[in-house]
């Protein structure tokens, strides 16, 4: 289930990765489609609770080649920051992403209070706070819309549950990073 969503992000025609380089991370945008591609980038610190604030802002026509969008000093994040960014086509949202520049299991994790509604196979997912690699499970076969998400408090995410056959009502069981050995969290209608 994770391993599908995880190709499809690996294979989307355009992306944007943080690379490291030195005291600096680059954020650099690759185009794999025929045509140039005008992006717009954002970039973002943001701290255990899910607070964040702005770092810089870019724009760019993307070739075939990769081209640095923006270029950020390390020390511009917080000693319990990371750096989140997304990035928008002319078509609106095309992906985002988070960068840790340090190990994950040094910084100070927060219980997120994930919560979710259900609506038949659609799950609204919310969290309280920084919610790192969410995942959802379900007790039947069957593949998720998306799955191993980051979650910020205010930006709900929606997944949709196609299961592999007929069949009563999915339950489903939330994961993260911090809560992984934890209870399960259950809906909230």
């Amino acid at each position: 289930k994770m391993l599908h969503y995880a190709a499809q992000r690996f294979f989307a025609p355009v992306t944007v990765v943080a690379v490291p380089e030195g005291d600096r991370i680059l954020l650099k945008a690759v185009n794999d489609r025929p045509e140039p591609v005008a992006l717009t980038l954002g970039a973002h610190a943001v701290d255990m609770a899910g607070a964040t604030r702005p770092l810089g802002k870019a724009s760019a026509t993307v070739g075939d080649a990769a081209e640095v969008l923006l270029a950020l000093d390390v020390a511009a994040l917080g000693p319990d920051e990371m750096l989140a960014f997304t990035w928008f086509g002319p078509e609106g949202r095309l992906g985002g992403d988070l960068y840790a520049p340090r190990p994950w299991k040094t910084y100070d994790l927060r219980d997120p209070g994930l919560a979710f509604e259900q609506a038949g196979n659609r799950l609204t997912l919310s969290a309280q706070a920084l919610a790192l690699f969410v995942t959802v499970e379900a007790d039947q076969p069957g593949r998720f819309s998306a799955n191993a998400i980051t979650l910020l408090p205010g930006h709900p995410a929606e997944i949709t549950f196609y299961p592999d056959a007929p069949g009563p009502e999915a339950r489903f069981t939330l994961r993260d990073l911090h809560s992984a050995t934890v209870a399960p969290v259950t809906p909230v209608n």
